[in-house]
């Protein structure tokens, strides 16, 4: 098996898989089959679908598809090597140091390694045709031999139960990105991929279903489930260790937001704007890296729970829109970290007095644009407020009644 440094760096790759065939043989079935069933598991895979055999070399968009791919899968069938394309595409995936996984499809790879059989007569037919480029027939014979001496998967079915070659791949990947998978019902199970650190589900809009593996993932750093407007809740007793982002917003039936186990101390963004949530678990107060809190626009949100002065790294909470939430809990004063607050100027929300005792907080009250439609407006007085010139609505501009006007000083 190949080997290749690059799989452990924080670089963030275009595909996960180049896929290397022979169209004549495999694409409209093996390669076709396995295809789908990566893309099926978030692997992202890429395979030319043209006409390779054109006799020319192998265009500059193949050439970035292979640098920009993590792995390559080599699928190995009878008349590969009689296609220059197919071993100009080799030479190049092992030129660049990728990981590389040979399927065997219907070929012994003894006979890939020494070249015999159909291998054989396709380095003939090569020779003569490549009297004059010697080396360059060479570099084909020695980039085969390399490749067959890797260990992979050998297949003697057209059709080949995949499981192998997913559990490979999945225990490698970082990164799975599904977004806007607009079939998506259920995501797939992740304790075939340990080593997760990003998970993007956005705009999977029939998504109902999150896989249970999902909240014990002890890896997974990033998760944005961004407007699955159809997904209701998560999976029960969350304790993910590693999770520092977590994105709900726009998550249009997202009642239910469950319990925090005490492991997840490292969260510190957590986004539920716009969903229909009317309360948070008590155990909110075990996220104690919790650094931005945004609840904009949850509009059936009542109350925030007991326990949220407990989220000491709390910088930031926006309220905005929550017109439901009638009041902070009391212990602000023991946020020493909370920096703002957003509030809507035509929401209701009590601060608790504790909350003026925090020197470094800033409260921002959001004015509507309907509230801007004041015609008879005569007199705003604006001396005490921490606020700059360019800070005021161009719409004050526009009132026609002003009498007086007192700028922040």
């Amino acid at each position: 098996m190949g080997s290749s440094s690059t799989l452990t760096s924080g670089r963030l790759w275009s595909n996960h898989v180049f896929l290397s065939f022979r169209g004549d043989d495999t694409r409209k079935g093996f390669t076709h089959n396995l295809f789908a069933s990566l893309e099926r598991r978030g692997i992202k895979a890429y395979r030319d679908d043209h006409d390779l055999e054109r006799g020319k070399v192998i265009s500059v968009e193949l050439i970035e598809a292979i640098e920009e791919s993590m792995f390559a899968l080599i699928i190995l069938s009878s008349n590969y090597a009689s296609s220059t394309w197919c071993l100009d595409e080799l030479q190049k995936i092992l030129e660049c140091k990728k990981e590389v996984f040979p399927i065997f499809l219907g070929v012994d790879p003894s006979d890939v390694r020494h070249q015999r059989g159909s291998f054989a007569k396709a380095f003939r037919d090569h020779e003569e045709k490549f009297r004059e480029e010697k080396k360059k027939v060479e570099t084909w014979r020695h980039a085969l031999r390399e490749v067959a001496s890797y260990s992979g998967w050998d297949s003697k079915d057209k059709n080949p139960y995949f499981g192998q070659i997913f559990k490979f791949l999945l225990e490698k990947l970082k990164c799975i990105d599904l977004s806007f998978s607009k079939n998506l019902k259920q995501s797939p199970d992740f304790d075939a991929a340990p080593n997760l650190e990003s998970l993007v589900l956005e705009g999977c809009t029939s998504l109902t279903e999150v896989h249970p593996s999902l909240v014990r993932h002890k890896k997974l750093a990033m998760m944005n489930l961004e407007d699955c407007k159809r997904l209701k809740t998560l999976p029960s007793n969350m304790e993910m260790s590693s999770l520092k982002y977590l994105n709900l917003s726009g998550c249009s039936e997202f009642k239910y937001l469950p319990e925090f186990g005490e492991s997840m101390e490292q969260l510190s963004l957590l986004i539920l704007k716009e969903t229909p949530i009317t309360k948070l678990p008590s155990s909110l107060g075990c996220l104690v890296g919790l650094a931005h809190l945004n609840l904009k626009n949850c509009k059936n949100l009542v109350c925030l729970p007991d326990t949220f002065h407990k989220l000491k790294s709390l910088k930031f909470l926006d309220v905005r829109g929550c017109s439901k939430l009638c009041s902070l809990p009391d212990g602000l004063e023991e946020m020493k970290c909370l920096e703002q607050i957003c509030l809507s100027a035509d929401d209701s929300v009590e601060l608790p007095s504790s909350a003026f005792n925090l020197e470094n907080l800033q409260i921002t009250f959001e004015l509507p644009p309907s509230k801007l439609n004041l015609p008879s407006l005569k007199r705003i007085n604006l001396s005490y407020c921490n606020l700059s010139k360019e800070s005021i609505p161009d719409e004050f501009c526009h009132l026609s009644h002003w009498q007086q006007f007192c700028y922040p000083a």
